[in-house]
């Protein structure tokens, strides 16, 4: 907090709600905001704030492998009509998109008439490296979060060499001076404007 700043207003309910917005002196406030928000450096922002896009990767990844097993392995198709009539070409390809489009639609049997061909053009999880794609995600976010993927358990900190008692060691001991005691310093720090100090 900025050596300047005399005190804080709280907006119960938030800033636009009809609540008076209540005062409080500084000493009344522990601010305990370990990440500051580049666009509003006193508020501070979540850790994972910053990689939003990781975690809907991952999300979005989930639900792929998700839909893979449940509807079978099937790849993704290019499918070619030999209909000359623009209107019906069009009628088919929207029944088409209600039944296979979409990723509750994922790998669903594909049912052809006839002067229709389908042309594989995808791949499959083995093809687009799934598990690495899904590993480096993984890993992104746990560096974001501060805790080391072995620490955590995830694949990419529990492959080869990374399972011995010195890694594991190395690891921890990493994870406690990089994130942990930065971390408590901070909310001890934070708290010391409402906690008194314990005698002695």
């Amino acid at each position: 907090i900025d050596a300047e700043v005399l005190g804080f207003l709280y907006h119960p309910g938030g800033r636009y709600s009809d609540r008076d917005p209540v005062p409080l002196l500084r000493e009344q406030v522990a601010h305990f905001a370990p990440i500051p928000d580049p666009l509003a450096a006193y508020r501070g922002m979540s850790w994972m704030t910053p990689i939003i896009r990781e975690v809907m990767a991952d999300s979005a990844a989930r639900d792929h492998k998700l839909q893979f097993f449940e509807n079978a392995a099937t790849p993704n198709l290019m499918v070619s009509l030999d209909i000359e009539d623009p209107d019906k070409f069009k009628r088919w390809m929207e029944v088409f998109d209600t039944e296979y489009k979409g990723v509750a639609n994922a790998y669903k049997t594909l049912y052809m008439g006839a002067g229709s061909t389908a042309t594989v053009i995808g791949a499959n999880l083995q093809q687009i490296d799934f598990k690495t794609v899904q590993a480096a995600g993984e890993v992104r976010i746990a560096a974001a979060s501060g805790m080391h993927p072995v620490i955590l358990g995830l694949s990419e900190g529990l492959q080869g060499s990374s399972l011995n008692q010195g890694n594991f060691t190395a690891a921890r001991r990493l994870t406690a001076d990089k994130t942990l005691r930065p971390l408590w310093r901070n909310l001890a720090g934070s708290l010391q404007t409402i906690v008194p100090a314990p005698p002695g």
